[in-house]
């Protein structure tokens, strides 16, 4: 594996346990905003891997699976999609009040299992 990717693999990691943290700690907002970004960078990860380009300065998700050249299954593109709404919200306060109320804790709990599923799909097929 390139350098860069693993460079990128180890951002994504680390931010994947700081979701893990906000979780354990209740602030269920930030550790979903921390699952986007986990998988932004796995997504980025797989961009510099796959083409040896630098990944696309995007949050969008569509943008860096399409320039990953990669077919995604129906299942993996949804649970990513999923969680692509959720980088902006968080930086606004008067977004950040109602969201607590949409952050549930169960809610919360599905945005990490959804994000690891495809940290362990792309792992599996194209970062070992």
């Amino acid at each position: 594996m390139k350098s860069k990717t693993l460079s990128w693999i180890k951002i994504a990691d680390d931010d994947f346990a700081v979701a893990k943290d906000n979780f354990k700690d209740k602030h269920y907002a930030h550790a979903v905003y921390m699952c986007h970004q986990t998988i932004e960078k796995y997504l980025k990860a797989l961009v510099q891997e796959l083409t040896d380009q630098i990944p696309p300065y995007t949050h969008n998700f569509n943008i860096l699976m399409e320039a990953s050249g990669v077919f995604f299954s129906q299942e993996i593109e949804n649970k990513i999609l999923l969680l692509a709404p959720h980088y902006i919200p968080t930086r606004y306060p008067e977004e950040l009040e109602k969201l607590k109320e949409q952050y549930t804790e169960e809610a919360t709990q599905n945005y990490i299992k959804n994000a690891l599923e495809i940290i362990t799909w792309l792992k599996n097929k194209y970062l070992e």
